[in-house]
């Protein structure tokens, strides 16, 4: 950032700015966060399990067969891999969204005193 837009920046945080959330709502926000993470890594893992067992498992019993097994692990396998690509995916994105949000909040306050200045 250049110095001039530096400086209306701080000018702008000097005059109150953005209000910044409390150690304890960020806090409580972290807990649910965390808590809607595992809820959503248990759902996953359920549904890779029900849905390789669905397909791998023909005939339901007390053990399974040494070509189920092998068929079991390489669909876990290839469906977490998948999984894995698709969340990079969309956490990239999602990155980026908070990024160019971001950059465009900065400009606007920056003309927003720019404006205030004149």
């Amino acid at each position: 950032m250049n110095p001039d837009a530096r400086a209306l920046y701080n000018e702008v945080e000097s005059h109150g700015g953005i209000d910044k959330p409390t150690v304890a709502q960020l806090n409580a926000a972290v807990r649910v966060a965390n808590r809607n993470e595992f809820d959503y890594v248990t759902l996953l893992l359920r549904r890779i399990t029900l849905g390789c067992y669905d397909s791998c498992v023909t005939v339901p019993g007390s053990q399974v067969s040494k070509l189920e097994n092998t068929c079991l692990k390489k669909c876990v396998d290839r469906r977490i891999e998948s999984q894995l690509i698709v969340n990079h995916e969309v956490h990239h994105q999602e990155s980026q969204q908070v990024e160019q949000s971001r950059r465009k909040l900065l400009i606007d306050e920056v003309l927003d005193a720019e404006e205030v200045l004149q």
